[in-house]
């Protein structure tokens, strides 16, 4: 089982960000001279031209690909109307700017180290998209520009920031509550010693001597922790020394089998899974802990108990959002903005190495950002950034 607590984006980066980004192409330049407010206002905001042109061409895009999916014939489209798809921006529009209005409420400003951070990632980006120019190519492919992005960046950082606030604040005592009194779950630290040869019928006899050395050392009296610092080859261990909190059906297993067996502090023998061979260590619950991941570690009744209550908030402040139509607004046709869409071209070789699953890190706590349900429907202008769970040994 995993739960994960949703998270909602705004504008969220155009459209996904790593994904979107990494498909993308050559560009002709936007007419950005246009005055703020010619298409639309938002709550007696003036809305830019490059803002409502993205809104405008993502949300286009996004329900042409729908009516192409659903269309019996593959090779058909059916015909989008003005009236269909302008609802519809003026709908995101609404969604995205209902839940700015809430993540206000939460919070949730950013600190001068978490705007360095969005700047890290940005300089991430660039040096992923081959430099500045594969960059902005990358962004203009969807519709995107520069300051827009930034905007959207901490945008997004301040809703997930606002997100985790509120969280904390209404369920975090409900969730160590939980974790107080349930015997379903388990605290674990373990060392991993990968096998080197995964085929069928492989010898491995050499790492099972070695995980048999670490249980060895591990029963003489040395220091768990330690212990893992020298032998460990599961990442998911190395990056969190706390170890995995989860419940049943959230790892192999050989894996769960042998952790809930154990007493608390005992050590197992060496387990062996696909993954290799596991000295586990159970421990107690860590509150402390729990309490600090409260949002990842949430078990499924809190989490849909949150998730409705936050839609039914989020809900509440989308309802009082106001779209006004702006003097250039009834020039718009199907094809406005259709001379800035880029022209595809190849995307920049990525530089980034390619990310490694750990074998034990799907615990309970799988977090990253899939839409709450009252944001989500937004279609390409609210975007999902879809979370890295580390999850080979789950099921």
């Amino acid at each position: 089982m995993k739960t994960t607590f949703t998270k909602f984006c705004s504008l969220a980066v155009c459209a996904g960000l790593t994904l979107s980004l990494a498909a993308c192409g050559g560009a002709n330049k936007t007419d950005s001279g246009k005055k703020d407010g010619d298409y639309v206002t938002v709550n007696g905001t003036p809305i830019s031209y490059d803002e409502f042109r993205y809104y405008f061409l993502s949300t286009k895009a996004s329900m042409e690909n729908t009516n192409t999916s659903a269309s019996s014939d593959s090779s058909s489209t059916t015909s989008l109307e003005l009236s269909e798809l302008l609802t519809a921006v003026e709908e995101n529009l609404k969604k995205d700017y209902g839940v700015r209005a809430w993540s206000d409420t939460q919070n949730a400003a950013l600190t001068d180290e978490e705007k360095q951070s969005i700047a890290d990632n940005t300089q991430m980006m660039i040096t992923m998209m081959g430099g500045e120019e594969g960059f902005k190519q990358a962004l203009e492919s969807i519709y995107c520009t520069e300051d827009l992005y930034n905007t959207m960046s901490e945008l997004q950082a301040v809703q997930q920031k606002a997100l985790q606030n509120w969280f904390d604040a209404n369920y975090t005592d409900k969730v160590v509550e939980f974790f107080t009194n349930t015997q379903d779950y388990v605290h674990v630290q373990h060392v991993l010693i990968q096998f080197a040869d995964t085929a069928e019928g492989a010898d491995h006899s050499a790492e099972l001597a070695k995980a048999q050395e670490v249980y060895n050392k591990a029963m003489a009296g040395e220091n768990f922790e330690d212990l893992i610092t020298e032998y460990n080859e599961d990442p998911g261990q190395n990056a969190d020394m706390n170890g995995y909190t989860f419940t049943y059906g959230s790892m192999v297993q050989e894996f769960e089998d042998a952790s809930f067996a154990l007493e608390e502090n005992a050590i197992s023998e060496p387990v062996e899974t696909n993954y290799g061979y596991h000295i586990i260590k159970r421990l107690p619950i860590d509150l402390d802990y729990v309490r600090e991941n409260a949002s990842t570690l949430a078990p499924q009744d809190i989490v849909t108990e949150a998730n409705s209550k936050l839609d039914t908030e989020i809900q509440s402040y989308i309802d009082k959002v106001e779209v006004k139509q702006g003097p250039m607004y009834d020039s718009l046709t199907i094809e406005s903005f259709a001379d800035t869409i880029p022209t595809p071209t190849p995307a920049p070789e990525s530089t980034a190495a390619p990310s490694s699953l750990s074998a034990e890190s799907s615990s309970v706590s799988s977090e990253d950002s899939t839409s709450s349900e009252s944001s989500s429907e937004s279609s390409s202008s609210s975007a999902d950034s879809s979370s890295s769970e580390s999850s080979s040994a789950a099921e």
